[in-house]
């Protein structure tokens, strides 16, 4: 029962740079829904950076990610700026609603929505 693996993911490196205007989707949803419903939790990340330095993070959009949108692990000297994490709720709620085998766990769905 491994985790599944990150959309990207470094090791090592040395002036790593990730910029761009674009957007990362994760399509987090069912791998939320998988969780809720199964208790198993193998979820990726959508970027994953180990042991590296010097890196730069810019301008590109992460979301709906199935675990983490980000994760930097022992990384020296890291640079995020102008960019966006967003999460669809909304989105959330339509799959929601559109289940009725999950009508039970109504309460738990958070009364928020984006920004």
């Amino acid at each position: 029962d491994r985790k599944a693996q990150d959309l990207l993911s470094f090791t090592d490196c040395e002036g790593l740079t990730v910029t761009g205007n674009g957007r990362v989707v994760g399509n987090g949803h069912l791998w939320w829904w998988h969780v809720i419903l199964t208790y198993e939790d193998r979820r990726p990340n959508l970027l994953n950076i180990v042991g590296s330095k010097d890196v730069l993070i810019e301008g590109v959009s992460w979301e709906n990610s199935p675990q983490y949108h980000i994760v930097l692990k022992d990384v020296y000297n890291a640079t995020l700026q102008d960019f966006e994490i967003w999460v669809d709720v909304n989105g959330q709620r339509k799959m929601f609603n559109k289940n009725k085998q999950l009508k039970s766990l109504q309460g738990w769905m958070p009364k928020c929505g984006p920004p």
